[in-house]
């Protein structure tokens, strides 16, 4: 058996915009986002990009309240949202911006035995000394970092917060992690062992450590001496100096092709997935 598979709704969570139309448009136009100057410990500055989680999901009351009444997890709902790690917050954000950019998001019924979940993420712990004394301060905060850092927990709690009772994976790939999520899901749909896919990642990881680390690699960009480049993130600029780091997210929608006919999505795809391989 191969089907085709085609994508039908993403949901970017990101510092240059959120949701697919917002996030477009502010690539293609330059703009420059939510980023906030941060100062290195060699005396210069890069800058680093940030998501107002809360209000974004505020402003997605509607939608929250629908995954609610759905979620087979829903008395975890409050814990989640008002979790101090914030990587359920962009992965709720972005998997809901997903299923509404897809049509999926009142469907209820079609969300289910039939769908799976592949996702990448990697929790923010604190990186400083201090940071490792206060957030392992007490028996709770230990609990519940537990909970959350053990491999798949993630996925899992994700997935029950979107009804989904097909296979839940979670990837560990570095840098590759949310792409083989991608793969993996074209491949269940192609041969036949899904028909829809929710595939994606987030990251909140952009503390002291990890930014000093892209400072010794020499790979961040920072701010130029003269001051004549004051915004770091160019998406596409020619004379742009290095990588800005940011914490994000984005999940994606894979639909097997006469799926979405069957369910009138037609209008909805955005692109079919040809191929993908991994390594």
């Amino acid at each position: 058996m191969s089907n085709r598979v085609v994508i039908t709704g993403i949901g970017p969570v990101t510092p240059i915009g959120v949701g697919r139309e917002d996030f477009e448009n502010n690539v293609f136009t330059g703009k420059h986002g939510n980023f906030k100057r941060y100062q290195l410990r060699d005396g210069n500055s890069t800058e680093l990009g940030f998501i107002d989680a809360d209000r974004q999901i505020k402003s997605l009351r509607k939608e929250v309240l629908e995954i609610k009444k759905h979620a087979s997890n829903e008395r975890k709902m409050p814990k989640i949202l008002a979790d101090d790690q914030r990587i359920y917050k962009l992965a709720l954000l972005s998997s809901i911006l997903a299923k509404k950019d897809a049509g999926l998001l009142e469907l209820t019924d079609d969300v289910g035995n039939d769908t799976n979940l592949f996702f990448a993420g990697v929790t923010p712990p604190e990186d400083t000394a201090a940071g490792h004394q206060k957030y392992y301060a007490n028996d709770e905060t230990v609990k519940r970092s537990a909970e959350t850092e053990i491999h798949g927990q993630r996925a899992t709690a994700i997935s029950r917060l979107l009804n989904i009772r097909g296979i839940v994976r979670e990837s560990a790939m570095a840098c590759s992690s949310t792409l083989d999520t991608i793969i993996t899901g074209f491949k269940e749909i192609k041969h036949g062992e899904s028909k829809l896919a929710f595939c994606g990642g987030v990251d909140s990881l952009i503390g002291e450590m990890v930014v000093e680390v892209f400072r010794l690699m020499r790979t961040l960009a920072q701010h130029a001496p003269d001051k004549t480049i004051t915004n770091l993130c160019r998406p596409f600029c020619t004379d742009k100096t290095g990588t800005v780091l940011s914490e994000g997210g984005g999940m994606m929608v894979l639909e097997e092709l006469e799926r979405a006919k069957d369910r009138g999505a037609e209008t909805r795809i955005l692109a079919e997935v040809l191929a993908g391989s991994q390594t």
